[in-house]
């Protein structure tokens, strides 16, 4: 009936450390944080468009990359690939010119 909130009932559920280390100073269920979401779109950008331009290539291929900004450590992690996976081999990147399991009407 909606009485109870969700959000309210997890927190409940959590010792009280981790209640305060997951309010980030408000009592608002999942805040964004500005910050970090700017940190993290503005590298994402960044990386696009150095890599577009040719001014950056890609370290080994289809690496992903890990950043912890306080520290400046960056770790790069190849993705899982399964060879027998359609999603990783086969379908990867034909956008249109891949059909689709669906019946149209």
């Amino acid at each position: 009936n909606g009485l109870i909130s969700p959000y309210g009932l997890a927190m409940e559920a959590k010792r009280s450390d981790e209640r305060k280390d997951q309010t980030y100073g408000t009592p608002v269920p999942n805040p964004s944080v500005v910050t970090l979401n700017a940190i993290g779109a503005s590298v994402a950008a960044n990386e696009f468009l150095l890599q577009q331009l040719g001014l950056k290539s890609l370290k080994g291929g289809d690496q992903w990359q890990r950043i912890h900004h306080p520290s400046g450590d960056v770790r790069y992690d190849l993705p899982r690939r399964d060879a027998d996976c359609p999603e990783c081999v086969r379908r990867f990147a034909r956008g249109l010119g891949c059909s689709l399991p669906t019946v149209i009407s």
